[in-house]
């Protein structure tokens, strides 16, 4: 039998899954949709909200310089050389809708 080091309450697995619930909720009308997002550790992303599942939220991002290309009517291609940065729906604090 090995030790347990950590378990988490049930009250924070509760916490946890309304949170994860609730963002999903809050991304489904933003999806394909310019956004910045903020995490928990003060990291700041842009870019275009690609997809989701019950985990993770799929980013859109341009490697290195801001490279966004926008064409009339406000449509956004991501460039090129933009990559898909997964993120964890619980460890976001903020997302904004920027276009």
């Amino acid at each position: 039998m090995k030790e347990m080091v950590y378990q988490a309450s049930p009250e924070a697995v509760q916490t946890l899954h309304q949170i994860r619930e609730s963002v999903h909720k809050c991304c489904q009308s933003c999806m394909n949709r310019i956004v910045r997002v903020q995490t928990m550790d003060g990291e700041v992303y842009e870019g275009m909200l690609m997809g989701m599942d019950h985990k993770h939220l799929y980013l859109s991002i341009a490697q290195g310089v801001d490279q966004r290309q926008f064409f009339p009517g406000g449509v956004f291609y991501p460039p090129a050389s933009s990559v898909i940065l997964p993120l964890v729906l619980y460890e976001l604090l903020v997302i904004s809708l920027l276009y």
